[in-house]
């Protein structure tokens, strides 16, 4: 479970605490998502942010990863240049980037998804195999334990005090403060509409029963928060819910918090070509 640094004297702090990342609805879009793509080499390496970010969260990841691979960067729908979807959900959000990935024929690649953008990588390898070789997943688990009270009172906190619960979700995402201002800053500037329903489906969303048949890798890089020292990986990996029929590898960052490419970029660089390289060709 994901924790997060909590604001001075804000009572959305102790409920945002021990809450997992990730409705009002945000503007149609029919087109695909905003994409790019450098570099050449196998497997093709997909980018996906989480809430509040854009495809600039992965500046320090992916000088590293395109020196030997193909890397696709998405913009969610709502998120940097790509337009907003009219209802999110990781389905919806998971069919907006599909149509991204085809445009750029991509197949076979392994998603590198960051909280939000963990779910929709692991709903694409759900419904379009084809595409997917292998699943990254980053500091987040399968799902959202359920806490009806809690959840109330932050959809409350949502429509009520919209930007100090942001800046209380946001300011504890790094280890370094200028990122963790930045990334408060950046939030900020989006459509609160959009935000809302991310969070909104965010804290209902339950991915057990979707990857439950899985047979694709899939390779959790956790923090220490979520996955302390002290706890085996098998209990990790109960506790966060992944369960598929296809291996489930655990590997433990530390000195980082939730943003974890900013907060060590090399390291989940390193972490990430190696699994690459380890894919079935």
């Amino acid at each position: 479970m994901i924790r997060f640094r909590l604001g001075r004297g804000a009572r959305a702090a102790a409920l945002v605490a021990g809450l997992l990342l990730g409705a009002t609805a945000g503007i149609a879009g029919d087109n695909a998502p905003w994409s790019d793509e450098r570099g050449s080499g196998d497997p093709t390496i997909v980018l996906l942010h989480g809430i509040g970010a854009d495809r600039n969260v992965w500046n320090l990841v992916a000088p590293h990863l395109v020196r030997n691979h193909r890397v696709v960067v998405v913009d969610l729908p709502g998120h940097g240049s790509s337009p907003p979807i009219r209802d999110v959900s990781v389905a919806n959000v998971a069919r907006a980037v599909d149509r991204a990935l085809s445009d750029r024929h991509v197949e076979h690649a392994l998603l590198v998804g960051h909280s939000y953008g963990a779910w929709v990588a692991l709903e694409e390898a759900a419904v379009n195999p084809r595409r997917v070789a292998g699943v990254v997943v980053l500091d987040i688990g399968a799902f959202t334990p359920a806490d009806t009270a809690r959840t109330a009172s932050l959809e409350r906190y949502l429509r009520d005090q919209y930007p100090s619960l942001i800046r209380v979700i946001f300011e504890g995402m790094s280890i370094d403060p200028v990122e963790s201002d930045s990334a408060v800053a950046h939030a900020l500037r989006l459509s609160p509409d959009v935000l809302r329903a991310y969070f909104l489906d965010s804290w209902h969303t339950d991915m057990r029963d979707r990857i439950r048949d899985l047979t694709v890798p899939i390779h959790v890089v956790a923090t220490t928060s979520a996955w302390p020292a002290s706890q085996s990986w098998e209990d990790a990996r109960a506790r966060a819910g992944y369960a598929t029929k296809g291996p489930v590898v655990g590997h433990r960052i530390d000195g980082s918090a939730h943003l974890i490419m900013r907060d060590r970029p090399d390291t989940l660089a390193t972490i990430v070509e190696r699994i690459a390289a380890e894919l079935p060709r």
